[in-house]
């Protein structure tokens, strides 16, 4: 009982002070979770795979009506795209001077053209997510632990049925050495 009793404290002690830590921040982090989007791609039954980016140990799973393509620019790492070239998943390889934060980057967002929709927890990684109207696009950056950056780009997000997919597959990123399955 009296073990039970201590299990119970430790709990609402953790409990506690994860609300004090939340409450220190301005906003809650937005989270995005492989668990969720596995159960959202069997509802829907959509074939899929998983891919790493290049040598990284990145996974990102993208279905399959999307395929590799061939011909990429020298700065990605990797591009998806359908028969029709309607939408496309391209992965690229971005680097910085010095080692900037996330929230760095997102200050310097509008500058490239785009508008921040915030720091997001995918997978134990944290993502800068930012939406550019003049390429219709949404990204993903991700710091690595050199420096530079994964950038995952998804285009035409104006077309609703790409953006819901393209939410799915964001929450599908995450480290290699995770069971994928």
């Amino acid at each position: 009982m009296k073990k039970l009793t201590a299990i119970l404290l430790a709990l609402v002690l953790l409990v506690s002070l994860s609300a004090i830590a939340a409450a220190d921040n301005d906003a809650p982090m937005q989270t995005l979770s492989w668990l969720s989007a596995r159960r959202a791609i069997n509802q829907v039954g959509l074939d899929g795979t998983f891919y790493q980016v290049g040598s990284l140990d990145c996974d990102i799973w993208i279905p399959d009506i999307l395929q590799p393509q061939e011909d990429i620019p020298d700065y990605a790492y990797c591009a998806f795209a359908p028969e029709n070239n309607a939408v496309s998943v391209m992965v690229n390889h971005l680097s910085f001077e010095g080692e900037p934060e996330l929230e760095e980057l997102e200050d310097i967002v509008p500058e490239w053209g785009g508008v921040s929709d915030g720091i997001f927890w995918i997978n134990n990684l944290y993502a800068l997510i930012y939406e550019t109207k003049e390429e219709d696009s949404l990204s993903a950056l991700i710091l690595t632990a050199d420096g530079d950056a994964i950038e995952f780009v998804f285009t035409p997000i104006s077309n609703p049925d790409f953006y819901s997919l393209t939410s799915l597959m964001l929450s599908t990123i995450q480290r290699h050495q995770l069971d994928s399955s």
